[in-house]
């Protein structure tokens, strides 16, 4: 069966048979990408020999209730009683919609929308050892329990950056991000959880969490 001019292609065609002439497809089938359809009338009985039988040549023998187009969509369009509602964001950043890190100035927020608990995670934070100025690799972990504000994660990218030329032990660090972000945030210490993995140098690797 075909909805003329909007049905994509018959249900039933010739290189849609299979053995002994039986249609592979389910001939009841009907296509709704492009189609929202309500079925017009009750519904016909089947022949007792089942439509999983149902040769394809003999397609015509279902006769289904016709379907009566009560609205009609493109592929990917969304029915507007179901778009999600979102509020526009109004508020201007520094670092966010700049190219590179020229533009900034300092760790950013936005109002919390509502969320409970926010995890931020980033392998691109380095320093280096105070004493022998070897270079330390560190994976981030920053988590907080929001009240008004949350962090706008391009500024947080660049603050980390910013480590790259100071010489700090781990567990000092992990203290240091963890005092600007509640600082940030207008948040007590305690509701702001950083934890420092440090990639194995000399065979050890240092973890430290506050």
């Amino acid at each position: 069966m075909r909805v003329p001019r909007l049905h994509r292609r018959p249900l039933v065609g010739r290189g849609e048979r299979g053995e002994h002439d039986v249609a592979r497809v389910d001939v009841r089938e009907v296509t709704v990408d492009d189609l929202r359809l309500v079925t017009h009338g009750p519904a016909p009985k089947v022949a007792a020999h089942g439509i999983d039988r149902l040769k394809a040549c003999r397609s015509d023998e279902c006769r289904c209730a016709q379907p009566v187009l009560v609205g009609e969509r493109r592929a990917g369009q969304v029915d507007a009683r179901h778009a999600p509602r979102l509020e526009r964001v109004e508020q201007e950043f520094v670092a966010l919609g700049h190219a590179g890190s020229d533009a900034y100035a300092g760790l950013e927020t936005f109002p919390n929308p509502g969320v409970e608990r926010v995890e931020m995670v980033s392998d691109e934070l380095t320093a280096f050892c105070p004493i022998t100025h070897q270079p330390d690799f560190y994976t981030a972990t920053i988590a907080y329990e929001p009240d008004g504000l949350c962090l706008e994660s391009k500024s947080l990218k660049i603050y980390l950056s910013r480590f790259h030329d100071q010489g700090v032990f781990c567990e000092a660090l992990a203290v240091k991000i963890r005092d600007d972000v509640a600082e940030t945030l207008q948040l007590e210490r305690g509701r702001v959880h950083v934890t420092l993995r440090q990639k194995a140098r000399g065979g050890i690797t240092i973890t430290a969490s506050v």
